[in-house]
């Protein structure tokens, strides 16, 4: 899906402001054993989300085969994919998650490629924001 400026500037800010409500998510990801589903700590940072991972976790595992995972917590879910935080994230993370020491966590940051957010109606809607490749993802 490609969006005008403005779309783009309202689909970021939605992802944004549902991505900030939590710091918690249920994280699900694949590797050659199956899928691994775990609670891990995160932390938003516009449309960034930053995971807090233990190092012994079998997501790393994963991740090294497959980056794409899915994370939900109550109120919406996501579908994108994980990389390592370069230099220019790396005190962005690091802001997040002060009391971590690097042996003890893994800081992972997700690009959301999609986001379904349930709206709280009789209905139960959902609303579904998608972003492609061509969408430049703000730092």
């Amino acid at each position: 899906m490609h969006y005008t400026q403005d779309m783009l500037n309202y689909v970021h800010h939605r992802i944004a402001e549902n991505l900030a409500a939590t710091n918690r998510v249920t994280l699900l990801s694949r590797g050659t054993d199956g899928i691994d589903i775990s609670e891990v700590a995160c932390c938003a940072r516009g449309i960034r989300l930053y995971l807090l991972l233990p190092v012994y976790s079998e997501h790393l595992h994963n991740f090294q085969q497959d980056r794409r995972m899915t994370a939900f917590c109550n109120a919406w879910l996501i579908h994108g994919s994980i990389h390592d935080t370069d230099t220019n994230e790396e005190a962005i993370a690091m802001s997040c998650f002060p009391q971590v020491e690097k042996q003890l966590g893994i800081i992972m940051c997700v690009q959301v490629r999609m986001m379904q957010i349930l709206r709280a109606t009789s209905w139960d809607i959902v609303e579904t924001i998608e972003l492609d490749d061509s969408d430049p993802i703000p730092i």
